[in-house]
């Protein structure tokens, strides 16, 4: 019963959030967050919404808090690379965050391209791997070119 009222909740804010009713979205998914869902996606979306007011300190507590509990909910730590790339210039722990999205999610190119601009942020001691993460990419790219090419008819 509770976790379908929780569940009531986190519908209605995520209704409120596709019809840009942020603030109102924002009160919901911290009620869900509050009533201690293990869902991971109410204190994701609410950090989301923190992010996008400017929030990057409350935003960057709201994944950690999320991936103490999630550790390989990859969409939080690719947001929490984000916060700390964009919002607080902090490029060493947004790179840190980008690495560990990439050992969980290897073909993520998002993820590698942000690492490869953070790590250009990062100067001369970060060119190795910067080159490397640009050659997976290129390789990822190649694959997925690939994949989408018709096959050639059988003759």
């Amino acid at each position: 019963m509770f976790d379908e009222f929780v569940s009531d909740c986190y519908e209605v804010a995520l209704y409120l959030l596709r019809r840009g009713c942020n603030d109102e979205a924002y009160a919901f998914f911290l009620f869900c967050a509050k009533l201690g869902s293990l869902d991971p996606w109410p204190q994701f979306y609410l950090a989301v919404l923190e992010a996008s007011k400017g929030r990057y300190k409350e935003a960057a507590e709201t994944l950690v808090k999320v991936l103490i509990k999630h550790s390989e909910f990859v969409p939080a730590r690719f947001l929490l690379g984000k916060v700390f790339q964009k919002g607080m210039n902090l490029p060493d722990q947004a790179a840190n965050c980008f690495r560990t999205v990439v050992k969980l999610s290897p073909n993520n190119i998002a993820a590698r391209e942000h690492l490869c601009f953070v790590l250009g942020q990062l100067g001369p001691s970060a060119r190795a791997e910067r080159l490397e993460q640009i050659y997976k990419i290129r390789d990822l790219k190649l694959a997925m070119a690939n994949k989408s090419l018709p096959s050639s008819p059988a003759t």
